[in-house]
C-alpha cells in the first residue's frame, strides 16, 4: 500500500491562536460504481469535540486545482457527516484540503493525500494507526476489514453506503438484487392489433412471425411504455422505446422468432388505459390473420406495414376457411362491432344504476320502469279478466248455460252466443224433416212455381201487342153494353 501523507495544521491568525475546534476529515470515497460517479462520491467529516461546529465557515478544496465547495449547516458533537462532492474525485489519487474561512487570512486545517487502489465497494478511512482502505461506512464510525465479529449486512449494494434496509427509491427485483425504482411510463394512444402472422412458411426458428399495430387516430401514437405479449411466453414480444411511434393512419410491425403459437393463440397489446386482446384459431401456415370491416379473416397475402389485403383464393378454396376467430378468454366477450375481445367488467360495471322505480332488463341491460310489470297493474273490473299476452282487461266469456233466453222469434247463434231473428218459411203440405229443414218435395214445388211464373211473364211479353188490342176491344164493348168480341 502506498504511503499516505497525513498532516494536521493549526496556524496562528493575526497573532492570535485559532480558538475554534475544527472538524476532521475522516473518510474519502473516490470511486463510485458505474461510469457516472457524480452524486455518489463523498468526503466525510467528524466532530470529535463536545460542541457543535458551524460548517458555514469551512470549505473543501482539491490542492493545486480549481475544485472547491463551501459547506453549510451544523456538525453536531461526535457526529459523522458524509458531504457529497460537487466535483469529481480522481480515482488514482489527489490531495483533499479542509480550510477555515472565518478569519483573514484563511487557515488550512487539514490536508489528506490518497492514492489509487480503492474499489467501488471501499473507501480511504482514517484510524488511529493511519489511513487505509476499508469498507464504506458513510455517516458512521470507520471499520477495518475483519475488525468486527461480522461485517454489517448491506441491504442495497446499489448505493455507496451500507444500508441496514432498502432505501427510498430502490427495490428488490425478482433476482434478489437491489435496483433503483424506475418510474412507470404511462402509455396513452389508440393503436390496435391489425394483423398477425403466427405460422410462417418454413421453420419458425428462421423468423417470419410478426404482429402489426395500426394507429387509427389523427395524432401520432407513442408506444413507449406500452407492452405487447403472446400467450406463448410471459416475456414481452418487444420493449418499446421513446423512438417507437406510429404516424396517424400508419402501421408498426413487431417481428418475432418463434414467439407466437401457430394455429391457435392470443396476442395482447396493453396501454395504460386499456388492453387489446386478439384470440385466434384455425390459422394456416403462410396465412396471416388480418382485420377487415367485417371481422378477422385468414389471408394468403400478408401485408406487414401496409393496408390489409383479402385472401386471393384458389379455385379449391372455400369460404369456410375464413372463420379464424376463437372463443374469447374467460372474463371477456366479443364486441359485435369490432370482433375484438373486451373485458366483461367494462361492459357492465360502468353502467349507471337504474332509478329507484326502475329495474335493469337482463337481456338488454336497459333500465325499465317497474310500473310496467304486471305486479303493479290495476285490477280488472268485475266480469273482466287480464289477457296474459297483452296485460289488457277483457270481458270474461260467459257459458251458454248462464245466458238469458232469447225472445220469441229469436234463436241463439252458436258461434257468437248472440240472439238473432228466426227466418220464417211457410210449411208445405209435405211438411218439414225431423231436423227442422224443409223436405226436397217442398223445395221442388217452389221451383216449379217459379218456372211457371217466368213462362207466363215471357208469354205476356211476346204477345203484348195482341193482348193490348184485345184489352181495347173489351173496354169498348163494355162501354157499349156488348160482350167483347175477342
Amino acid at each position: 500500500m502506498s504511503l499516505l501523507l497525513f498532516t494536521f495544521i493549526a496556524q496562528r491568525v493575526n497573532a492570535t491562536e485559532l480558538v475554534v475546534t475544527p472538524p476532521r476529515i475522516n473518510e474519502i470515497y473516490p470511486n463510485a460504481p458505474g461510469s457516472s460517479e457524480s452524486g455518489f462520491e463523498f468526503i466525510e467529516l467528524y466532530n470529535e469535540s463536545t460542541t457543535d461546529i458551524d460548517l458555514s465557515q469551512y470549505e473543501i478544496r482539491i490542492k493545486d486545482k480549481t475544485k472547491q465547495m463551501a459547506l453549510s449547516g451544523t456538525l453536531a458533537s461526535d457526529q459523522y457527516l458524509a458531504v457529497i462532492t460537487t466535483f469529481s474525485l480522481v480515482n488514482n489519487g489527489e490531495t483533499v484540503q479542509l480550510y477555515y474561512t472565518g478569519t483573514t487570512p484563511e487557515a488550512l486545517i487539514e490536508e489528506v493525500e490518497y492514492t489509487s487502489g480503492a474499489a467501488d465497494t471501499e473507501s480511504w478511512s482514517y484510524f488511529e494507526d493511519g489511513w487505509q482502505l476499508a469498507p464504506i461506512t458513510k455517516d458512521a464510525q470507520n471499520q477495518k476489514y475483519g475488525e468486527a465479529a461480522e461485517d454489517p449486512i448491506d441491504a442495497c449494494l446499489a448505493t455507496p453506503e451500507i444500508d441496514t434496509e432498502v432505501p427510498d427509491g430502490y427495490e428488490i427485483n425478482g433476482d434478489g438484487e437491489c435496483v433503483a425504482v424506475v418510474p412507470a411510463i404511462e402509455c396513452h394512444n389508440e393503436a390496435v392489433i391489425n394483423e398477425i402472422l403466427s405460422d410462417p412458411d418454413g421453420l419458425e426458428a428462421d423468423g417470419g412471425e410478426f404482429v402489426e399495430l395500426y394507429n387509427p387516430a389523427v395524432t401520432t401514437a407513442n408506444l413507449n411504455g406500452c407492452e405487447l405479449y403472446s400467450n406463448k411466453s410471459s416475456d414481452p414480444l418487444t420493449v418499446f422505446t421513446e423512438t417507437d411511434i406510429i404516424q396517424p393512419n400508419g402501421y408498426f410491425v413487431v417481428e418475432a422468432v418463434d414467439k407466437l403459437t401457430n394455429s391457435s393463440g392470443e396476442v395482447s397489446f396493453i396501454t395504460t388505459d386499456r388492453e387489446d386482446v386478439v384470440a385466434y384459431s384455425s390459422a394456416k401456415e403462410g396465412y396471416a390473420i388480418a382485420y377487415f370491416e367485417d371481422g378477422w379473416q385468414n389471408t394468403n397475402t400478408p401485408t406487414p406495414g401496409s393496408q390489409n389485403v383479402r385472401s386471393i383464393e384458389d379455385a379449391t378454396e372455400t369460404s369456410s376457411e375464413t372463420g379464424v376467430l376463437a372463443a374469447c378468454p374467460e372474463g371477456k366477450y366479443r364486441n359485435p362491432e369490432t370482433n375484438r375481445c373486451k373485458s366483461i367488467s367494462t361492459a357492465t360495471t360502468s353502467l349507471t344504476p337504474c332509478d329507484a322505480d326502475e329495474f335493469r332488463n337482463p337481456e338488454t341491460n336497459r333500465c325499465k320502469k317497474v310500473s310496467s310489470s304486471t305486479a303493479t297493474l290495476k285490477a280488472c273490473d268485475p266480469g273482466q279478466e287480464r289477457n296474459p299476452e297483452t296485460n289488457r282487461c277483457r270481458r270474461i266469456a260467459a257459458n251458454s248455460s248462464d245466458l238469458k233466453p232469447c225472445k220469441d222469434g229469436y234463436e241463439r247463434n252458436s258461434d257468437t252466443n248472440r240472439c238473432r231473428k228466426v227466418t220464417q218459411v211457410a210449411a208445405t203440405q209435405f211438411g218439414d224433416t225431423e231436423d227442422g229443414s224443409q223436405s226436397g218435395i217442398h223445395m221442388s214445388s217452389w221451383l216449379i212455381a217459379g218456372v211457371f211464373s217466368m213462362a207466363v211473364g215471357y208469354g205476356a211479353y211476346e204477345y203484348r201487342s195482341e193482348l193490348g188490342k184485345a184489352a181495347s176491344k173489351a173496354k169498348s164493348a163494355i162501354t157499349k153494353g156488348k160482350p167483347p168480341d175477342l
